[in-house]
């Protein structure tokens, strides 16, 4: 039997420091009452130990400065409820993993601050406004607790594919805008990716 590492479940994704920029980058963590997550860089410097809190509604804003510019990985481990890319998203060029334990995504992204849905769901949003997310890798999967995806990966103009392990969860309440812009994605097959019963709000889906 294969061992278990803190890798196993993760949320990891890559970014590129481009050489005419500021070389500090910033993303929010929220890991609830119970969770306790680690947040590693990609560049071999000390990871950051984010602790849980007494009320599931703080995000923590995490910062790091990179040495040099080049693409990185941050990788997130151990437990966290939500993750936002704040106004350094459109350094995202790739999702690695998505299997983070506990994650719901259900507290908003920069552009709601956790603003409920027409429907009582939340915004979600983790990848909104990824301008240069690319790809999306095969085993990626979104958490079965989750309940919304709106907003998720809107207006990511260069997004091509979505992986088939890539399905909406069981109880999900909102794919409302959730591909709404993304101009290049055109390998999407929709009877892989079906719409489960539960899901009350897909206005502008696409």
């Amino acid at each position: 039997m294969k061992q278990k590492n803190e890798f196993d479940n993760c949320l990891s994704w890559d970014i590129i420091i481009d050489k005419k920029e500021k070389f500090d980058h910033h993303i929010y963590v929220n890991t609830g009452q119970f969770g306790i997550a680690v947040v590693y860089w990609g560049d071999g410097s000390k990871k950051d130990v984010l602790p849980s809190f007494e009320k599931n509604s703080k995000l923590t804003d995490v910062d790091h400065i990179y040495a040099k510019p080049g693409r990185y990985t941050i990788t997130i481990t151990g437990e966290a409820i939500h993750v936002k890319m704040g106004s350094y998203g459109w350094r995202v060029v790739c999702v690695n993993q998505w299997n983070l334990h506990g994650y719901i995504g259900q507290i908003g992204n920069m552009y709601s601050n956790g603003e409920p849905a027409r429907d009582g769901s939340w915004y979600s949003g983790e990848f909104n406004r990824c301008y240069n997310l690319i790809e999306i890798k095969e085993g990626c999967e979104l958490s079965k607790t989750m309940k919304s995806a709106m907003g998720m990966f809107e207006y990511n103009y260069k997004l091509k594919s979505v992986p088939e392990s890539f399905k909406l969860p069981n109880g999900l309440i909102s794919a409302a805008f959730m591909f709404h812009g993304c101009k290049e994605l055109n390998t999407l097959n929709f009877k892989k990716f079906p719409l489960p019963k539960s899901v009350k709000d897909a206005d502008n889906m696409f």
